[in-house]
């Protein structure tokens, strides 16, 4: 029989290497993915943004569940429950990242001192911003700044290297073309704000309607003469609605129209919701379905080609006076090429990601992905 003494001794050496055992448990990686692994910060930042930016659409486009309560009762997200949903699109998000470094140095690609010494400030900004949230989830700064340079500057330069003139997947001079004379188009406007000009405060009751009328007259009048001579006659019942003292000649409504080429799915002025609902731009999914549904009989994009200003209005916000004048000859792709290759390049880029991880080998670590839970997840 042992002594009181020294079974109490004993016990108290057994607690201790327990303790010390279950405090020196803490993965450096989750998982390996194609002989790479994943550090665990990585994997904590992407788990974390799963559960905070993805799960709540997922589950319900309107954003109308919250994520903590979507676990919680582990409810079904397309088809698994949520805690799966989770873990697999980590998994998934983990591959991207490996991924992109593989690519990032096959390719040769490196960022100078300069650039990276611009990014590192931009990081540092976005980091005390979010610094409290990301430590309380296990995510540290080295880990944070890891997956900044690898979603918003790799990426992008591993896209602009492959499908750059000469790139393994070159977009051509022609590709450039059909593409821009196919989605762009040039209009004229001029957006009036619906407002105090004075103070930015909302217009007195009344206002914003007679401010409506007015331009109505205004694009019914431009159509008829100029818009020019439309606008000295009606602009000024406008402005003093607005509050705008200011001489309403030829040189204001010289800085009022403006001419911009826009894409269906451009997000500067006007709005993508004006671009599509006023200009009749399609997206490319939308145009084999809309043109089996379209009558013969019935013009399609009726009075978006004509030569007619029209009025667009959205409440509390702004009008728009338009007039689609389509490109010209003076209208080139390559002043807009930066813009049209992130476009051409995003979907056949996501394609060749996808296809390429699909064929990643995956070794995952249950006891640290467990110990790493997403259970644990701080909500604030």
């Amino acid at each position: 029989m042992i002594p009181n003494r020294f079974a109490s001794r004993l016990l108290s050496l057994l607690l201790i290497v327990v303790l010390v055992t279950s405090c020196a448990y803490n993965p450096e990686t989750v998982m390996t993915v194609d002989g790479t692994p994943v550090k665990a910060g990585i994997f904590l930042y992407y788990q974390l943004m799963t559960v905070m930016n993805d799960l709540a659409h997922a589950y319900d486009e309107n954003n109308t569940a919250s994520p903590k309560n979507i676990l919680k009762e582990d409810y079904e997200v397309e088809g698994v429950p949520a805690h799966e949903w989770v873990r697999n699109k980590t998994v998934e998000y983990c591959k991207m990242h490996v991924f992109i470094e593989k690519e990032f140095e096959r390719l040769g690609l490196f960022f100078s001192s300069v650039v990276m010494s611009s990014y590192q400030s931009s990081i540092q900004e976005e980091w005390y911003q979010s610094s409290q949230y990301l430590l309380s989830n296990g995510v540290s700064y080295d880990s944070f700044e890891e997956v900044i340079i690898n979603t918003n500057y790799k990426r992008q330069q591993v896209m602009d290297a492959l499908y750059k003139y000469g790139g393994e997947k070159e977009i051509t001079a022609d590709e450039f073309e059909e593409f821009f004379q196919k989605h762009y188009t040039k209009i004229d406007y001029m957006m009036i704000p619906l407002n105090n000009i004075m103070d930015g405060m909302p217009l007195e009751e009344g206002l914003e309607e007679e401010i409506v009328e007015i331009a109505q007259n205004l694009v019914d009048r431009a159509n008829q003469r100029t818009l020019e001579r439309a606008f000295l006659e009606f602009y000024p019942g406008i402005a003093e609605r607005q509050g705008d003292d200011s001489p309403i000649d030829n040189d204001y409504f010289t800085t009022m129209l403006r001419e911009n080429i826009i894409t269906n799915d451009s997000l500067t002025t006007p709005s993508e919701g004006m671009i599509k609902e006023i200009f009749g731009i399609k997206d490319e999914d939308e145009d084999d379905q809309e043109d089996t549904e379209q009558s013969e009989e019935e013009p399609e994009n009726e009075g978006v080609t004509d030569n007619d200003y029209h009025l667009y209005y959205l409440e509390n916000r702004e009008l728009y006076i338009y007039r689609v004048v389509g490109l010209s000859e003076e209208d080139k792709y390559k002043d807009y090429e930066t813009t049209l290759r992130n476009r051409m390049a995003e979907e056949p880029f996501q394609t060749y990601i996808d296809n390429s991880i699909a064929r990643y080998s995956l070794e995952i670590d249950e006891r640290a992905r467990k110990y790493y839970s997403i259970d644990k997840v701080k909500f604030s």
